[in-house]
């Protein structure tokens, strides 16, 4: 059998490719492949893996950036909590707690200056002079009481509770002289009566030892008072702070027990002012028709005190001098400042002047000696 190659010429042609099968027009087509998808795919997946990480990224950093902010803020703030308040029993207030209260004030003395003021006076009648004090004081914010200094002098001894110390007076015979007669004493400064005011500064410059031998000393000479006299105590700053309650009271009050705890209170509720304006403290201690005023302080004044005292408290008789019509008596307290206004002042409304020096200036004399 004879082989022919297929690259021979003689070689037979292959078959020829087998034509496409043309489908009828009338025959549905096939269905397309279906397209397999990945379980959980989706088409924005691309995406998603593009900005994932940065997201995550930038979440994290906000939320550290958060948390050292939070801490810094913590660190640099102090914390605040509810403020608690200790007090004692003779802190206590009264039942109905005062406010400083604020007296409006005017003179018509045309021969005296018009200094700066933190109040406006209002005419003061004694005597014979017309009678138009205001009717009622405007009340004020309280004020917080130094209690650290009204703790420590209402520890002290003979603070006023029970009329002196004991066996030296009675309520009978207290507040009388060796010959029966009434009286009121104050830093050694005696003055007869029954009826009296302590005009008291209450300014800023008063705190610390001052303001302790200065209530200390109030309280123990009411305490000396009996209950057949009467006395009333008003403080002054800035503001004036009449005894127990924000108006004038119409009369002073006996120097009873009772009245006596209720002062030792009422001092435990006084707190310091700006300023040194006692012309409204006087103002009302005149109103009250005192048998003698003692007014304590240990600065110099700002306002008219002086010229309010020469209109109201002072009288012409005749040619002679002027008269005074209730006797002031002055304390200058601690502070040489105090001499060049407190002694005048004695001296022109009847009165005696008397100058408490500072224990620590007669120490520091003694060393330089």
């Amino acid at each position: 059998m004879a082989i022919h190659s297929p690259n021979s010429p003689c070689s037979p042609a292959p078959p020829p490719p087998p034509l496409p099968q043309h489908r009828s027009p009338h025959l549905p087509s096939p269905p397309p492949p279906p397209v397999q998808l990945r379980v959980g795919a989706s088409p924005h997946g691309w995406v998603w893996g593009a900005v994932r990480a940065p997201v995550v990224s930038m979440l994290f950093h906000l939320l550290g950036v958060l948390a050292i902010g939070n801490c810094w803020l913590a660190l640099e703030s102090p914390a605040t909590g509810p403020e608690l308040t200790m007090a004692t029993a003779d802190e206590v207030l009264l039942e109905s707690p005062t406010a400083p209260v604020q007296l409006t004030q005017s003179l018509d003395d045309s021969s005296t200056s018009s200094t700066a003021s933190a109040a406006r006076l209002s005419q003061v009648a004694v005597g014979p002079l017309d009678d138009s004090l205001v009717e009622r004081l405007e009340p004020l914010a309280p004020r917080r009481s130094p209690a650290g200094e009204v703790v420590a002098m209402l520890a002290g001894n003979g603070t006023g509770g029970g009329g002196g110390s004991a066996g030296e007076t009675t309520a009978a015979t207290a507040g009388q002289g060796e010959r029966g007669d009434y009286g009121a004493e104050f830093f050694g400064i005696r003055a007869g009566g029954k009826r009296f005011v302590f005009v008291v500064d209450s300014s800023r410059s008063m705190s610390g030892r001052r303001w302790v031998l200065a209530c200390r000393e109030l309280l123990e000479s009411v305490g000396r008072l009996s209950d057949r006299q009467s006395f009333y105590v008003i403080f002054f700053d800035a503001q004036t702070q009449p005894m127990f309650t924000n108006r004038v009271q119409e009369d002073l009050l006996p120097a009873t027990d009772q009245n006596r705890t209720k002062l030792k209170r009422w001092i435990s509720s006084i707190s310091f002012g700006n300023d040194t304006l006692p012309a409204t403290a006087m103002q009302i201690a005149l109103k009250l028709e005192p048998d003698a005023i003692f007014m304590l302080s240990d600065g110099e004044f700002h306002d008219q005190t002086a010229s309010m005292l020469r209109a109201f408290n002072q009288v012409q008789t005749g040619d002679g001098p002027r008269q005074a019509l209730i006797p002031i008596h002055t304390i200058g307290f601690h502070s040489h400042a105090a001499i060049a206004i407190l002694r005048p002042l004695a001296e022109e409304n009847g009165g005696t002047f008397r100058f408490i020096p500072n224990p620590r200036d007669q120490q520091f004399s003694r060393v330089q000696r």
